[in-house]
């Protein structure tokens, strides 16, 4: 397992974010914006909360061990699952006249899927609009799904660079159990008629699976809370039947969750 601290791993991804990210001496605020994809279990949003980690450590001015745990708060706070929270962000950041460093999108192929239309039309239309302009709210989007296929048109469609995550087993092909990954980093470029005629691939970040317990618990517990809102939201709309799952376990959810349920009419 090739683990290494923050402060020692070196991403291409961080460094584009860290170089057009605005600071104090350089107010100019750039954009990089990444699609990763790849099987379910292949550490897509691992990577995205390392490296998301890793720019707050950077922006952060750290050097010692001690302070990642600082980064990995940071970072978990930037992971963003329900799409009114992103457009929270934007709107409030754009009031305030602030550039968040970066964000992830996680898990986007459930909680930004292509249904999320039907699901609520108003939001998924001002999502759509502020898409465009979203690089003066924030300097790195990072979206993660196991195909782009699943995740809503007006995120897919971006020309942003897409991310593909591969294991990385050195000169073994047979070694399935590591937790090395790599992610190779994408761009078509296009002629004036829209024709793609060349590919870019500027970097590729290789990476451990490997997560500090601790860090990575703050992220399961977060991940879990988001997956068990969203089947709430989706049996209240949708699939009233299904309520009687959360019911029936109204008192194993978290109160705000559970408070939900106890409107329901039995």
């Amino acid at each position: 397992m090739n683990y290494k601290k923050l402060r020692d791993w070196n991403s291409g991804f961080h460094d584009w974010v860290i170089k057009r990210h605005p600071t104090d001496d350089k107010k100019q605020n750039g954009f990089m914006g990444g699609f990763i994809i790849g099987e379910r279990g292949q550490g897509k949003s691992t990577y995205c909360y390392k490296v998301m980690a890793k720019i707050y450590y950077t922006l952060n001015g750290y050097t010692k061990t001690d302070e990642e745990e600082d980064a990995y708060k940071q970072a978990l706070d930037c992971m963003i699952y329900h799409p009114k929270d992103f457009l929270d962000l934007i709107m409030k950041n754009k009031i305030v006249r602030t550039v968040t460093p970066v964000i992830t999108l996680d898990d986007a192929s459930m909680h930004f899927s292509t249904m999320l239309h039907q699901k609520d039309v108003k939001l998924y239309d001002a999502l759509q609009g502020e898409i465009v302009t979203v690089r003066t709210a924030v300097t790195g989007l990072l979206i993660n799904s196991p195909k782009r296929c699943l995740v809503a048109k007006f995120l897919r469609e971006q020309d942003d660079f897409k991310g593909e995550t591969v294991i990385d087993s050195g000169n073994s092909s047979k070694d399935f159990t590591t937790w090395n990954r790599k992610i190779r980093y994408y761009k078509w470029r296009y002629f004036p008629d829209e024709k793609k005629y060349r590919i870019q691939i500027p970097f590729q970040d290789k990476y451990s699976c490997y997560i500090p317990d601790e860090f990575y618990s703050w992220y399961t517990e977060k991940k879990r809370y988001y997956e068990i809102l969203h089947g709430i939201e989706i049996a209240d709309k949708f699939m009233k039947g299904n309520r009687e799952i959360f019911i029936n376990n109204k008192d194993k959810l978290p109160k705000e969750l559970s408070d939900m349920v106890s409107k329901w009419k039995v």
